[in-house]
């Protein structure tokens, strides 16, 4: 993940830019971006089969065989996480199942 205002990676979650100071100068706060997970119904996890252009993809699992998933109610070749939930064109599109979301 990267700095929305300077651009730079940070590891574990974005900084955003304090304006009353530069960012180098340690003008930034930390904060935890929303995760969301999206089941491969139709094919493994790969490029092609799931969403790559606005999306930024955290995570991937692709599972040697198709398989049951009790959350989601369906079989599936894997999962993909995104750091933004997807449209419901592109979860159609790729046919994928969205995860169940935690509340807090």
């Amino acid at each position: 993940m990267s700095c929305l205002g300077c651009k730079h990676y940070l590891g574990g979650g974005c900084c955003r830019m304090n304006l009353e100071s530069e960012c180098a100068a340690g003008g930034f706060e930390m904060y935890e971006t929303d995760m969301y997970q999206y089941y491969c119904k139709a094919r493994p996890p790969m490029p092609g089969t799931i969403p790559t252009d606005r999306a930024l993809i955290v995570e991937v699992e692709a599972y040697d065989e198709r398989r049951y998933v009790p959350e989601v109610d369906c079989m599936a070749w894997g999962w993909v996480v995104y750091d933004r939930p997807l449209t419901s064109d592109e979860i159609f599109d790729y046919e994928l199942r969205s995860a169940p979301r935690e509340v807090e």
